[in-house]
C-alpha cells in the first residue's frame, strides 16, 4: 500500500507513489526526535484523520518520499515560479526599506541638530529597520543546503549552513527594536504635546528612551539563538505545528502586543490633548467676539419702534428660535462640520498628532500581519503569504515617507502661495 495514493489524509496527485522507501523522514526527526523511513511513515499516517497536525505535516513533506514529483510546495506554492515570486516580493520590499533607512541615516548625519531627541530616535529606529530589511533582502541564501539527515533541503535559493542561518535569525529578531523605538517616539510626543516639555526637560528621559529599546531588542535576539532555523524564505523561529513548542509565539506576541498597546495608548492621549486645546482656543475666540459685539451695542442708538412694526417684530421673535433650530439641524448633517474637527485645524498640535499617527500606522501595516503568519503557519493561502512578503519588510520605507511628509507639506504650501500671489 502506498500512502501517497491511498492515505485518507493526503489526497496526492493521481499516480503518485513512494520512490524512496528507505529515506528517513526529516519532519519526524525534527518534531519527535525519531528516525522514521518513508515506509514507516506510511503506516503511521494511516492512523490519523485528515484534520490532524500529523496529517498536514505528512502531506506537506510527502515530497521527501517521491510524491508530487519531488516538488516541495510550501506556503501555498504550486510551482517554482510561485516560490520565486514570494522571494522577490520580500526582496524588493526589503530594498525599499534599506533605501528609506539610508535616507534617514544621511539626513541625521548631515543635519546640524544632532542633539534633537526626535531625530536621535528616528536615527536609531532606522538602524534596526535597516538590519531587518537586509535580512529580508538576503532571503533564503543562509538556509542550510541539507536537512538533519543530510538530504537536500529542497528550499529554493538555499546555499548556507547552520551558522549563517542562526546569524540571519539573530539580525531579523533585532528588528523588534523598531517597535520598541516606536514606543519611545510615542512617549516623546506625549511629553511634548501633552505635558509641554522643553529640550532641557527631555534631557532627563533621553537615556531611557534611547537605551531601553536597544537592551530589549538585544535580549530578544540573544535569547532566540538556540531556536533559529529555516522558515522557507529565510531563517527565524519555526512556528507550530512544525514544532511542538510555543517559542515562536512567545517571542513574537509579547513584544508586538506590548509595543502596540503602549503606542496606541500614547496616541489616544495625544489626540485628547489636541482636541481639548483646539476646543479651548475656539471657545476663547467665540467669547472674545461676543464681548466685542456687546461693547459696540453700548454705543449704538436704538430708535423707538413704530407701533405698526411691533406686531411684525413679535412674530419675527417667535419665528427666530424655530429658524435657529432648523439651521442647527442642517449644520449637523452638513459637510462643513468636518472642517471644524480638531484634527483638521492648521496648528502645531494637530500637525504633531498626524505625524505621530502616521508613524503608528506604518507600524500597524507591517507588524500585525507577522503575528497572523505565526498563528496560521500551516495556512496554504498563497495570497496571504504574498501579502506578508510585501508588507512585513516595508517598515523602513514607510518611516521614511512619514519622516519627509512635513517637508513635502511645507513645499506644497509654499508653491500654492506663490500661485495665489501671481494671480493677484
Amino acid at each position: 500500500m502506498s500512502f501517497c495514493r491511498e492515505c485518507l489524509c493526503l489526497f496526492p496527485k493521481p499516480g503518485d507513489a513512494i520512490t524512496t522507501p528507505t529515506r528517513k523522514h526529516s519532519n519526524t526527526l525534527k518534531r519527535y526526535g525519531e528516525d522514521v523511513t518513508c515506509e514507516q511513515v506510511e503506516a503511521v499516517l494511516l492512523q490519523f484523520s485528515q484534520d490532524t497536525d500529523e496529517c498536514f505535516l505528512g502531506q506537506e513533506h510527502n515530497w521527501e518520499c517521491g510524491c508530487n514529483d519531488g516538488f516541495y510546495g510550501y506556503l501555498g506554492t504550486e510551482s517554482e515560479s510561485d516560490i520565486l515570486a514570494l522571494h522577490w516580493a520580500s526582496r524588493v520590499s526589503g530594498i525599499l526599506s534599506v533605501v528609506g533607512s539610508l535616507f534617514i541615516f544621511q539626513d541625521f548625519l548631515r543635519g546640524k541638530d544632532k542633539k534633537n531627541l526626535y531625530r536621535q530616535i528616528m536615527f536609531l529606529m532606522s538602524m534596526f529597520d535597516f538590519v531587518t530589511a537586509m535580512g529580508w533582502v538576503i532571503g533564503a541564501a543562509p538556509i542550510p543546503t541539507t536537512d538533519m539527515n543530510g538530504y537536500d533541503s529542497n528550499i529554493l535559493g538555499a546555499s548556507g549552513n547552520d551558522d549563517l542561518c542562526t546569524a540571519q535569525g539573530f539580525f531579523v529578531m533585532l528588528g523588534y527594536g523598531s517597535g520598541f523605538f516606536n514606543n519611545s517616539l510615542s512617549i516623546y510626543y506625549v511629553l511634548v504635546v501633552v505635558h509641554g516639555w522643553k529640550d532641557y526637560q527631555l534631557r532627563k528621559v533621553r537615556p531611557y528612551l534611547l537605551t531601553v529599546p536597544i537592551v530589549c531588542a538585544l535580549s530578544l535576539a540573544f535569547g532566540g539563538i538556540p531556536f533559529y532555523e529555516s522558515v522557507w524564505i529565510g531563517c527565524w523561529m519555526l512556528p507550530r505545528p512544525y514544532t511542538d513548542d510555543w517559542t515562536a509565539v512567545g517571542f513574537s506576541f509579547g513584544p508586538v502586543i506590548t509595543t502596540a498597546i503602549i503606542s496606541t495608548a500614547c496616541q489616544i492621549r495625544v489626540y485628547w490633548r489636541v482636541r481639548a486645546t483646539v476646543r479651548k482656543a475656539r471657545r476663547w475666540s467665540m467669547d472674545h467676539r461676543l464681548s466685542q459685539r456687546s461693547e459696540k451695542d453700548k454705543y449704538t442708538y436704538n430708535a423707538p419702534a413704530n407701533t405698526t412694526n411691533q406686531s411684525s417684530t413679535a412674530k419675527q421673535q417667535e419665528e427666530q428660535p424655530r429658524e435657529e433650530e432648523g439651521s442647527a439641524k442642517k449644520r449637523k448633517f452638513s459637510c462643513n462640520c468636518c472642517k471644524n474637527s480638531p484634527l483638521l485645524q492648521d496648528n502645531a498640535e494637530a500637525a504633531v498628532f498626524w505625524q505621530s499617527a502616521f508613524y503608528l500606522s506604518s507600524y500597524y501595516i507591517c507588524w500585525p500581519i507577522l503575528l497572523v503568519g505565526v498563528i496560521k503557519a500551516d495556512s496554504q493561502d498563497y495570497a496571504f503569504w504574498m501579502a506578508l512578503s510585501i508588507l512585513a519588510p516595508l517598515q523602513g520605507w514607510f518611516n521614511m515617507l512619514v519622516f519627509i511628509r512635513p517637508r513635502i507639506s511645507k513645499w506644497y504650501r509654499s508653491k500654492k502661495l506663490e500661485k495665489e500671489k501671481k494671480r493677484k
